[in-house]
């Protein structure tokens, strides 16, 4: 299992770098690959389930699709992951 750390992104570029984005098809098809390749299983608490899990970008960048980026996250570690997002460190 990977080791979960929260990430923080600074508010003020936060999500400013997607600059391309897939059809809603061609993400259904790159999701569903990445499920089937990790089982449905989240990678960092070992959760599984069929519903709800999360295809989650390793390198944070939403326009990197290749396959060593994209792995399965579960709801909670991704709340996790993603709480040091859009605060300020002060």
């Amino acid at each position: 299992m990977k080791k979960l750390y929260p990430s923080f992104a600074n508010p003020e570029t936060w999500r400013d770098n997607i600059k391309e984005e897939l059809s809603k098809e061609a993400w259904k098809v790159l999701r569903s690959k990445v499920m089937n390749k990790h089982n449905y299983t989240c990678q960092y608490c070992g959760f599984k389930a069929y519903k709800w899990q999360i295809a989650h970008h390793i390198d944070g960048n939403p326009n990197n699709n290749s396959d060593e980026n994209l792995t399965v996250i579960c709801q909670m570690c991704n709340l996790i992951l993603h709480s040091g997002q859009g605060c300020e460190i002060q």
